[in-house]
């Protein structure tokens, strides 16, 4: 291939076929092309690519060691992973004979033995474990189907997805633009047109079971949904359809219990946050077969309005969560607001679940934070009230170590809660208590009664 036409499918960003061809020239051509790879993104199809000249050379004259072979040899050293020591491995005893006895294939031996140095420092010994199947990223030919699958089995990467895009935009398909486009930036404006034009198509068969105006793409696929209010029929059969596979955050309804067949498949391997779930529906994910990814969940608990208790079950899901193995963050909303719940709270924070949670947040009345602070608790590192009281767990001198009021502007339902809650506060009850409340402490009414409250809370 002209050297000018390879060079205008690498500014089209058309991999697969530049991989294709990329002996296809002089030894000059190939190793300006190689240079070429070396200044884009690790990918997969480059290091395979790359191990397949290796295996079978093109070119074995000395003139191209320094030229090809020894800027070859330096990429892929950088970008081989276990799958390439795995290929290459098996050659290290006899290349040279491969090759034929001359100078060249002793100096390709060399390198050879160099970069397989350079991979076993990095992966290991190359081993039968380390020789895992080829992915479909890793092939120069692949299908959308397996390129999916990629992206699928690792939703936290972005390299498949690249892939896939490559893929894609070769084949005239503007959803490969919209990936590049979201994992690059820089035209916010084109990605708008793509998803306004596409949203639906792309989101494919769940788009009836969520709302298509609250979904949010993230790195080309969908990353944010809500499912309320969504006919419970049309959520629970798209239980385990692979778009799902990408989703980070569900949020459902208060009561509504529909999603969890699609919250506990094996699918959902990107899930890390839940919003409005109620305790029942919190319950089945804490009992799930298997553990979920969940790292965040926000719960609403309607048995607490009044002076219902909660159900036996609920409250062994709070003490317990075994499918909830990764949830490091938790916010209980609790509908009765003054009425009193330290049952709740009692069987929380003596279960194994506490003690995994980075940050518990609690929505109910002001006087919560009196009832907290007096359940010994101590963990999890941050405890939160009402998104205004911070409380940091005991210290070993037996006291809560900081209360943080953080109330930068005026709530008609909080006004009434900051200063009461300091003057029934039992004295002496937290080592330090620092408040930044800059509506309060600038009125000249509350101010003084906020100071007063302040210094008897401090003891």
């Amino acid at each position: 291939m002209d050297q000018k036409e390879w060079l205008a499918l690498a500014k089209r960003g058309a991999l697969d076929a530049m991989l294709s061809s990329l002996f296809d020239g002089t030894i000059k051509d190939v190793a300006a092309r190689v240079a070429v790879l070396a200044k884009r993104k690790p990918d997969p199809r480059i290091a395979a690519a790359l191990t397949e000249a290796v295996k079978d050379p093109a070119f074995t004259s000395t003139s191209s060691m320094p030229v090809l072979w020894t800027p070859l040899f330096t990429l892929l050293a950088k970008i081989g992973d276990a799958e390439v020591l795995a290929e290459l491995a098996p050659l290290a005893d006899d290349y040279d004979r491969r090759l034929g006895s001359s100078v060249a294939s002793g100096m390709m031996q060399a390198k050879l033995k160099k970069l397989l140095a350079a991979l076993v420092k990095r992966h290991g010994p190359a081993s039968p474990a380390k020789a895992v199947p080829k992915q479909a990223a890793s092939r120069v030919v692949a299908s959308y189907d397996a390129l999916l699958e990629d992206v699928l089995a690792v939703p936290e990467d972005d390299r498949p997805r690249a892939v896939l895009a490559d893929f894609l935009q070769e084949r005239g398909d503007p959803r490969g633009e919209f990936i590049v486009l979201q994992l690059r930036g820089g035209d916010a404006a084109r990605e708008a047109e793509l998803l306004a034009m596409h949203k639906r198509e792309w989101i494919g068969a769940i788009a009836d079971a969520i709302d298509l105006d609250d979904a949010k793409f993230a790195r080309g696929f969908v990353e944010s949904v809500s499912v309320a209010g969504r006919p419970r029929i049309k959520v629970a059969t798209t239980a385990g359809h692979p778009t799902w596979g990408t989703v980070r955050r569900v949020t459902c309804t208060a009561s509504q219990r529909r999603p969890i067949a699609v919250l506990t498949h094996p699918v959902m391997r990107a899930l890390r946050t839940i919003t409005g779930l109620d305790e029942l529906g919190y319950y089945d994910l804490a009992h799930a077969r298997h553990a979920l990814p969940v790292e965040e969940i926000d719960l609403v608990c309607w048995s607490t309005r009044d002076d219902r208790p909660l159900e036996p079950r609920v409250h062994a899901a709070l003490t317990d969560a075994h499918g909830l193995t990764s949830l490091a963050r938790l916010q209980l909303n609790t509908i009765s607001f003054r009425s009193g719940r330290p049952d709740l709270l009692d069987f929380f924070w003596k279960g194994a679940l506490a003690q995994r949670l980075d940050s518990f947040a609690f929505r109910s009345d002001a006087g919560w934070v009196e009832v907290i602070a007096k359940l010994g608790l101590t963990s999890p590192r941050r405890i939160v009230v009402n998104e205004i009281f911070e409380l940091t767990p005991k210290t070993k001198g037996g006291r809560l170590s900081q209360l943080f009021i953080n109330y930068p502007r005026r709530h008609f339902y909080y006004d009434d809660a900051i200063i009461p809650t300091l003057e029934n506060m039992t004295p002496g009850l937290f080592e330090s208590i620092t408040i930044d409340a800059p509506s309060l402490t600038s009125d000249p009414t509350l101010a003084p009664r906020l100071t007063a409250a302040l210094a008897r809370a401090r003891g």
